[in-house]
């Protein structure tokens, strides 16, 4: 007679409440992460800056963290602007306050030329 293997029931249960538990907590986290990027992008907007790129690190998918004078910028999806434009340290942006549209210009021949306009979305 062959013996069958199984579990208790009491061991199924255990295993449903930490998967719950697994779930509950990455919701909670992704969730936060989330409103933290929005409360950014609301900052972001509302503020008027002007200057040039100081920082410009590739986050990966899709995202770069700016630093324009002393204005920090975390997770801007910018990547196609940044390849497409080819947008690098030292040239300059301007943005105005309760404005979604960033303005890029690149310095060529020792003037600051209009080189793309980016759209903020929420």
């Amino acid at each position: 007679m062959k013996e069958v293997n199984s579990i208790s029931v009491k061991y199924i249960v255990i295993l449903i409440i930490v998967l719950l538990i697994g779930v509950a907590i990455a919701f909670l986290y992704l969730r936060k992460n989330y409103l933290l990027h929005k409360n950014e992008i609301n900052d972001l907007i509302s503020k008027e800056v002007n200057g040039q790129i100081n920082i410009l690190k590739n986050k990966n998918r899709g995202s770069y963290n700016l630093r324009i004078g002393n204005y920090e910028i975390n997770s801007l999806p910018i990547a196609y602007e940044v390849e497409k434009y080819n947008i690098q340290l030292g040239d300059s942006v301007r943005k105005e306050a309760n404005s979604r549209i960033m303005i890029f210009y690149k310095n060529i021949n020792g003037v600051f030329e209009k080189n793309c306009e980016y759209k903020i979305l929420p």
